[in-house]
Formats: structure tokens, C-alpha cells, sequence
């Protein structure tokens, strides 16, 4: 359960990050690529934590 509960807030912290990251400059595309990167990234280890969650 607590893994589960790491892997939601991962998902929108990464989201958060997103939005705050994206919303002041949307024109400049780095920060674009860098948002996605991170988002995939938290993404990703959210489901790492939620799959070695169901293992153990």
C-alpha cells in the first residue's frame, strides 16, 4: 500500500512540475523537452516502485 501511495504522488509531482515548469514560458522548447523528460522519468518510476511493490 505505501509503495502505491509513493507511486500517485510521484505521478503528480511530476504533473506539477509540468504545469508550474511550463505555464510561464511555453514558447521556449527545452524546457518543453526537459518537462517531458522528467515526467516520463517520475512516470517510469512510479511503475518501478509499484511493480517491485507487487513482487515482495
Amino acid at each position: 500500500m505505501r509503495e502505491w501511495a509513493i507511486s500517485v504522488l510521484l505521478f503528480f509531482a511530476g504533473g506539477l512540475f509540468m504545469f508550474v515548469w511550463l505555464v510561464p514560458e511555453a514558447q521556449s522548447g527545452w524546457r518543453a523537452a526537459v518537462a517531458s523528460m522528467a515526467m516520463t522519468a517520475s512516470l517510469l518510476l512510479a511503475f518501478m516502485l509499484r511493480g517491485n511493490g507487487d513482487k515482495t
